[in-house]
């Protein structure tokens, strides 16, 4: 297993971040510590692991994993909060996480964290950007997803017209609706959401 270098922590907690960065350095890793999702989405992020509290401080796991799809890369990620609920676990694994560790963490938990091979690494990428594919997709009305499945099969818009029973019109003001909500504004990056939220296979 060949550990990745880079950990991107996202705490608006100083004094664990500074904890976090330490041990990171200990082990081996370079910490790229942030207080926010904002100050994250700045960052020029090819690779690595993202570490992100899950706290009313912080942003979601689910805001995390959206933020992720505005790189080539998606990043894989894992939470970390004190005594979480059986409710929070579920949810951050259900947005994508890899993980949900309870703090304070230890080294030991780093490691584990960020020692993938490539095969893990391949499938925890492909999760990610299920995931906020997902939760991009929810963002949408019914009918925004019905032109989105038609674009994921590659139709114009005269055919999806034709398979909804709309006009072409009509179809022009859905895709310009759905690109306005979708996190990447271009037909090209629609149309990959769409497939990796499935709406090709359906």
């Amino acid at each position: 297993m060949a550990p990745l270098d880079r950990i991107y922590v996202i705490d608006s907690d100083s004094r664990r971040r500074a904890q976090i960065a330490k041990m990171s350095y200990e082990v081996g890793l370079h910490a790229e510590p942030c207080q926010d999702l904002d100050e994250f989405a700045k960052l020029v992020r090819r690779d690595g692991y993202v570490l992100s509290a899950d706290n009313d401080g912080t942003a979601t796991i689910a805001e995390v994993m959206r933020t992720t799809q505005a790189v080539e890369f998606s990043l894989p990620a894992s939470v970390y909060s004190e005594d979480p609920s059986p409710q929070r676990i579920v949810s951050a694994m259900l947005n994508g996480a890899l993980n949900y560790h309870v703090w304070p963490l230890t080294k030991e938990d780093l490691k584990r964290a960020v020692t993938m091979t490539p095969e893990q690494l391949s499938l925890a990428r492909l999760r990610s950007k299920q995931s906020a594919a997902n939760s991009a997709i929810s963002q949408l009305s019914p009918r925004e997803v019905d032109v989105l499945r038609q674009m994921t099969r590659g139709h114009c818009n005269k055919v999806i017209a034709l398979n909804l029973g709309i006009s072409p019109r009509t179809v022009e003001i859905h895709r310009a609706n759905l690109l306005k909500k979708l996190p990447m504004q271009s037909t090209s990056d629609a149309i990959r959401i769409g497939i990796y939220a499935g709406l090709d296979e359906d």
